[in-house]
C-alpha cells in the first residue's frame, strides 16, 4: 500500500505503475511457492530432524547412568512414546546396563534395559527389564558342539514379550512429522491471501485514478 503511494507522486503513467507493483507481487509469489516447494521436497528426501532426534537419543542412553537429569529424560520419553532406544535395544542397551545377578542354580538374571522400556501393564514388574536365562543345555550333540566351539549357550525365557520394541526415533519423527506440512499449508495460505490482497489493492487503485 505505502509502496504504491509512494510511487503515485511520481509523475508516471499508471498503467506502468500496475505493470511494476504486479511484476514485483509476482516474483515474490515464485519465490516464496519455491521455497515452500524445496522445503516439502527436503522433508519427504531426507527425513528432516530424523537424525538430529536418532543422536539425541543415542547420547541420552551412553549417559544414562552417569547424568540424573538425561536419565530422568529419556525414563520419560521412553515412557511417553512407548519405545526403547534409539535403533537396536538389544545391542545398545547391553553395553551400557549390564549386571548380572546369579538366582539359583538354574537361572540368572540379565539386566537388561531400563524399567522405562517396559510395556505400562508390566512397569510395576521389578524384574521386567532384567533378562531370566536358564543354564545351557548339555544333554544336545547341537549345544554340546557349539559349547566348544564357542561359549555357553543359554535359553531365554521369553521376557523380552514385556518390552516396548519400537526405537524411539522414528515414533518422536512421526509424531513431529505433522508439523513441517502444517507450517508449509501456512506459507501456503498466507501467500495466496497476499496475492489476492495485491489484486485488490490494484482494483482499487485503477478505481480511484480513473
Amino acid at each position: 500500500m505505502n509502496f504504491i503511494l509512494a510511487i503515485g507522486t511520481l509523475n508516471i503513467g499508471k498503467c506502468f505503475i500496475i505493470i511494476l507493483f504486479l511484476s514485483i507481487s509476482f516474483i515474490i509469489f515464485i519465490i516464496e511457492l519455491l521455497f515452500l516447494i524445496q522445503l516439502y521436497y527436503y522433508k519427504e528426501k531426507n527425513f528432516l530432524g530424523y537424525q538430529m532426534i536418532k543422536n539425541f537419543i543415542k547420547i541420552l542412553i551412553q549417559i544414562y547412568n552417569s547424568n540424573q537429569m538425561e536419565h530422568f529424560i529419556l525414563d520419560y520419553i521412553q515412557n511417553y512414546f512407548q519405545c526403547c532406544g534409539y535403533n537396536e535395544w538389544h545391542y545398545e542397551w547391553l553395553n551400557i546396563t549390564k549386571e548380572i545377578i546369579k538366582k539359583n542354580t538354574n537361572q540368572f538374571i540379565d539386566y537388561w534395559v531400563p524399567n522405562s522400556c517396559c510395556k505400562k501393564i508390566y512397569q510395576n514388574d521389578q524384574y521386567c527389564g532384567y533378562a531370566i536365562y536358564h543354564i545351557s543345555i548339555n544333554n544336545n550333540d547341537y549345544f554340546m558342539k557349539l559349547l566348544k566351539s564357542y561359549q555357553p549357550i543359554y535359553i531365554p525365557n521369553k521376557w523380552y514379550i514385556k518390552l516396548n520394541n519400537e526405537p524411539c526415533p522414528e515414533l518422536i519423527y512421526i509424531w513431529l512429522g505433522e508439523i513441517p506440512v502444517y507450517l508449509i499449508m501456512f506459507g501456503l495460505t498466507v501467500i495466496v491471501a497476499r496475492l489476492l490482497y495485491t489484486i485488490y489493492i490494484v482494483l482499487n487503485f485503477i478505481k480511484t485514478n480513473k
